[in-house]
């Protein structure tokens, strides 16, 4: 299941249970039409199991949006291997809740354009002391 779970600051996108390529259209129209968003967040905090179908959704929205996707992925879940095995973690913004998701939705925002990897560096732009 997909809902929108907004902040005050910033559309959430957030998965419930199994998400492949049976029921991805639902999260692919749920990120497009949040396409004049400067930036998204996708919250896989629910989702016990996704394919290659959403990441390839995930790096739509990325190419298609300068990189205005951050991801919330727990530590303690099993997705979290899709993400490394791909190399995606290093890639899209991805952090472990929504409060630091919040913190990396703002520099986004901040730096409209740049990319925001999970680690909150913006490539090109030193890191705040």
């Amino acid at each position: 299941m997909i809902r929108r779970e907004d902040l005050p600051t910033c559309p959430v996108v957030a998965v419930y249970g199994d998400l492949d390529f049976s029921n991805v259209a639902s999260f692919d129209g749920a990120l497009s039409t949040l396409a004049a968003e400067p930036v998204v967040i996708v919250s896989l905090e629910h989702a016990t199991f996704i394919d290659s179908t959403v990441l390839s959704a995930l790096l739509r929205r990325y190419r298609e949006h300068a990189g205005a996707v951050v991801v919330v992925l727990p530590g303690h879940s099993s997705l979290g291997r899709i993400f490394d095995v791909t190399g995606l973690r290093g890639i899209l913004g991805v952090t472990p809740d929504m409060t630091r998701a919040a913190q990396l939705a703002a520099a986004q925002r901040s730096f409209a354009g740049a990319s925001v990897t999970g680690d909150g560096v913006v490539p090109g732009k030193s890191p705040s002391p």
